[in-house]
């Protein structure tokens, strides 16, 4: 491989690997009922890093798509709220302020990262057992 191959290879390469395999092509077609509600209902499992995953979903894809830098203000109208006993933050969205291809991105991960807990936990059930 070339020097200049190598170059242009890198430059289509992001530095977020998991936004690079969810970045694919989706329909122009916003998602189904039941996907929203499927998303809904999943996004209430996951854990934290899954919750920081989903953020860091959100920035890059603002970054990528909206020619806009990281800043501290939440994109898509996102709400900061401080919650817990630790000062940690909550952060919350209406699903429907994001773009059409973001929702895709965000479903497909959703999808992605509840089936990967279950099937940690069952590893984890069966090494107990």
């Amino acid at each position: 491989m070339s020097f200049k191959s190598f170059k242009l290879l890198k430059t289509k390469m992001s530095l977020f690997p998991l936004y690079d395999i969810l970045n694919k092509e989706y329909p122009e077609k916003d998602l189904s009922i039941k996907q929203k509600e499927e998303f809904v209902s999943k996004i209430e499992k996951i854990d934290d890093t899954g919750k920081d995953l989903v953020y860091s979903l959100i920035q890059f894809y603002r970054i990528e798509n909206e020619n806009e830098k990281l800043s501290e203000a939440l994109p898509y109208k996102g709400i900061r709220e401080t919650t817990s006993e630790k000062g940690k933050e909550d952060l919350s969205w209406c699903f429907t302020d994001f773009p059409i291809k973001l929702r895709h991105i965000l479903h497909t991960f959703i999808k992605m990262h509840v089936q990967s807990m279950e099937e940690e936990k069952l590893r984890q059930d069966r090494l107990i057992v």
